[in-house]
């Protein structure tokens, strides 16, 4: 994750990066299908950036067949879920303790819609909040947007 943030971050500060990065951010208004959507390159990138978890232990002998195919799908969903715009966590959480150690989809909502030169992180909110690129008026914003949508198709 730590990885991630600053890879993510550099490929919008850096104008080649961004050239391969910018098709992701076509959709403006993310659905599951863009949290796959990236140009070969970058896929190859991240493939090998989210293999690591799997890999190093293998490399080192201490690799578990039973955390590959748990870690693979959960994070492909977890993932999924980010790019959903359905605001699924109770009103409490971004107040939480939790909400640092675990993005909801208002938080990555924002990188999206409203500022792509925040709201890094991929699933965790802290390295935003330690590095000063978390936007906490537009993830509150985008989260009671959420809610109030949720309420009105109840």
């Amino acid at each position: 994750e730590f990885i991630y943030y600053w890879a993510h971050r550099l490929m919008h500060s850096e104008p080649a990066l961004y050239s391969i990065h910018k098709h992701h951010h076509l959709s403006i208004v993310p659905t599951p299908k863009t949290s796959v959507t990236f140009l070969w390159s970058e896929h190859l990138f991240y493939d090998l950036l989210f293999a690591l978890p799997v890999i190093l232990p293998a490399f080192f002998g201490e690799g578990c067949l039973l955390v590959v195919l748990l870690y693979v799908p959960l994070f492909d969903v977890v993932n999924s879920l980010g790019h959903t715009n359905l605001e699924m966590f109770p009103e409490w959480y971004l107040d939480s303790p939790l909400f640092p150690f675990f993005y909801c989809s208002s938080f990555h909502a924002v990188h999206h819609h409203s500022n792509p030169k925040a709201n890094f992180a991929l699933f965790v909110p802290l390295y935003d909040m330690m590095f000063g690129t978390y936007s906490e008026i537009h993830t509150r914003r985008n989260f009671h947007a959420a809610k109030k949508t949720a309420m009105l198709h109840k």
